[in-house]
């Protein structure tokens, strides 16, 4: 090509243009394919083991929020979570604890059914039961859904806003955030790979001799 006339910066883009492509096509699958793939597996599974209209149920898992920290059960794909406790915090002395049989998503709001609220006092506990009570939290369903769904299976945009909740809440973000970058950056090591590759073939180590090159691809290849 070169011989042709054909300038480096034209021979690098023309191999460039279909690595950007691929990598454009391996973000959108990671966004919208993978995740949905996912969840429609394990519904298959799940009905095969327990039948049809089997419900997928996400697993159990911890939340803080506020002066509260929750535990829940599980989700159901109704958006029904199951076994839900609250503890209350005054600092870090437990002040009251929750505990309903399940809560579900009605018009906009969760409410609470078969409810059991223990009150901690310095000499006493007092307990009483509702049958049914409204949960005030800021957490909605698809929050929910994906703090309870494993974090390698939700898609980049998902693990952003479940980040930013996390950081609103002044919790830690760091795991969300390191699954979202490596997910966003990992098709873009592709592209960085062709311009090592160019390196290569257009820079000074075409002069030099073939043991020297392979030592320099090992290396470079090692340290990706």
């Amino acid at each position: 090509m070169r011989a042709a006339g054909r300038s480096p910066a034209r021979i690098v883009w023309g191999v460039v243009k279909p690595v950007l492509l691929v990598v454009v096509v391996v973000l959108l699958v990671a966004e919208f394919v993978s995740p949905r793939t996912e969840q429609y597996a394990e519904a298959r599974r799940l009905e095969q083991r327990q039948g049809e209209g089997a419900m997928l149920v996400t697993r159990s898992g911890w939340q803080f929020e506020g002066d509260s920290v929750y535990r829940f059960g599980a989700i159901r794909a109704d958006n029904v979570v199951l076994d839900l406790t609250r503890y209350r915090f005054d600092e870090r002395r437990v002040i009251e604890a929750t505990h309903a049989n399940r809560a579900y998503w009605d018009e906009g709001a969760w409410l609470l059914e078969g409810v059991t609220t223990t009150r901690i006092f310095d000499d006493r506990t007092e307990s009483d039961y509702q049958p049914a009570a409204a949960w005030e939290t800021a957490l909605t369903p698809t929050q929910l859904e994906r703090l309870l769904r494993d974090i390698e299976s939700q898609a980049p945009s998902e693990l952003w806003e479940y980040a930013n909740f996390l950081q609103s809440q002044n919790l830690q973000a760091d795991q969300p955030l390191l699954y979202f970058w490596e997910k966003v950056l990992m098709p873009l090591t592709m592209g960085s790979l062709v311009l090592i590759a160019a390196s290569f073939v257009f820079g000074p180590l075409r002069s030099v001799a073939a043991g020297r090159r392979v030592f320099f691809w090992r290396g470079d290849g090692a340290h990706l």
